[in-house]
């Protein structure tokens, strides 16, 4: 798929991609076969995002954000999340 974006919409393609590549590691913190799919499926130059140090924030918050959900389900066995995606 060909897609043209600017701006806003193209940084939010930043998680995305280093969640993919991240997966691709060969020992990786965080795996988002999803991640590896969708822009495998879009056809985007993504050399500009793979800038490490942004990447390497993108990991360390969805770690953080993964713990933090697992701990409150672990606490609330009866809690439901739902991911709301605009």
């Amino acid at each position: 798929m060909k897609v043209k974006l600017e701006g806003v919409q193209e940084n939010l393609l930043i998680p995305l991609v280093a969640r993919a590549h991240e997966t691709k590691e060969k020992n990786p913190r965080v795996v988002d076969y999803y991640a590896v799919e969708m822009i495998s499926k879009i056809d985007c130059d993504w050399k500009k995002f793979q800038k490490n140090g942004s990447n390497q924030g993108v990991i360390a918050r969805t770690m953080i954000l993964d713990r933090e959900v697992q701990q409150f389900i672990n606490e609330n066995p009866h809690a439901v999340c739902i991911s709301i995606v605009y």
